[in-house]
């Protein structure tokens, strides 16, 4: 009987399978569909096209019944799960209602612009950050200002330096003085900021709770920068000590170490630990209105500091890592936030 049950969840039935493909779900989301069949699977060329359809049919599936990304499915290894196990996870698209329910729009827009993240938060980034638009004159002396005092090597033509940046960046851009990361995360991979993850829930009753599921993203092949689209590593932490137990990143490979330097992941224990964990609440703190947040931080020798701020901080990173699904703690917030589904 679990087989056929298992059997039973996999399988979509034709006619939804057409009635999707017709629709204009499909049209929106085929694209990607087939870029993470290509991406997971192989191109269309070479598996053939009766399997692509195969692969195509799987990924709706998950998609209508589980509500699940295309990805997920393989990020959270869905052909290996019981019905049980299915249920376990929070897809993206489930998590997108208590986004919206969490936080206004207006709310996730501020949070989506740094500079005007930093006009609230500006004492807790502990450096510099000057947001720079072609409309405000202002910003662009406030930049050649902050360029010299920090004596940029890339041009000695400060001027220079921010037409060229307004060239590539039309719609503007934020300049920040660099963050220098403790040694100990360093050792990681000393190319990227390696910054942890924490995120906080504003309750029904206001108190702000601190979701149990933080993660450390670490860059890796000399890349500047430690998210999952640059090969980053995600490796979850354990909420009470700081220590991390497992490690992965988006092409699905697991580590021990770091391929680079050879230092170890599993087993690493995050320095000031408690900080992080009291800053993120205090973070949370600072707006009221701010109801789901994902709070991207990094340790300085001096301390934590805050990068960046994530009113719609994906659920991926909680569950990948260690293959645990996010559902008990998830139904658990959402009592406490008053949040019923619709529909």
């Amino acid at each position: 009987m679990d087989i056929l049950n298992s059997l039973l969840v996999r399988i979509l039935p034709r006619k939804k399978y057409l009635q999707y493909r017709r629709s204009r779900n499909w049209k929106k989301h085929a694209g990607r569909i087939d870029q993470v069949i290509g991406q997971f699977v192989g191109d269309r060329a070479h598996i053939g096209e009766a399997k692509w359809r195969e692969w195509q049919k799987k990924l709706v599936g998950a998609y209508v019944r589980d509500n699940w990304f295309p990805e997920e499915y393989f990020f959270f290894h869905y052909e290996n799960l019981s019905p049980e196990g299915i249920r376990s996870f929070v897809g993206q698209r489930e998590a997108n209602l208590f986004w919206n329910y969490q936080n206004s729009r207006d709310v996730y827009l501020l949070t989506c612009d740094k500079g005007a993240t930093y006009q609230r938060f500006g004492r807790f980034f502990r450096r510099e950050l000057v947001a720079v638009s072609k409309d405000d004159p202002a910003s662009g002396s406030a930049f050649t200002s902050l360029a010299e005092r920090l004596r940029t090597a890339d041009t000695a033509d400060r001027h220079a330096l921010l037409e060229r940046l307004l060239a590539d960046y039309p719609d503007g851009f934020a300049a920040e003085e660099v963050i220098v990361q403790h040694p100990a995360l360093a050792a990681l991979h000393p190319s990227s900021v390696n910054t942890v993850r924490l995120t906080t829930v504003r309750l029904k009753n206001g108190d702000i709770y601190l979701i149990h599921r933080p993660f450390l993203r670490i860059g890796q092949g000399g890349n500047c920068v430690d998210n999952g689209a640059k090969d980053g590593i995600i490796a979850s932490i354990d909420f009470e000590t700081g220590i991390l137990y497992a490690a992965i990143d988006e092409r699905m490979r697991r580590y021990v170490v770091h391929p680079d330097t050879q230092a170890a992941i599993l087993g690493f224990r995050i320095p000031r630990w408690e900080e992080a964990k009291r800053l993120a609440v205090e973070l949370a703190g600072v707006l009221p209105e701010l109801g789901y947040c994902g709070w991207d931080l990094a340790l300085t020798e001096e301390g934590w500091v805050m990068v960046e701020a994530n009113g719609k901080g994906l659920f991926i990173g909680f569950q990948m890592p260690a293959q645990e699904g996010f559902r008990d703690e998830y139904e658990s917030i959402k009592r406490q936030c008053g949040y019923a589904e619709k529909g």
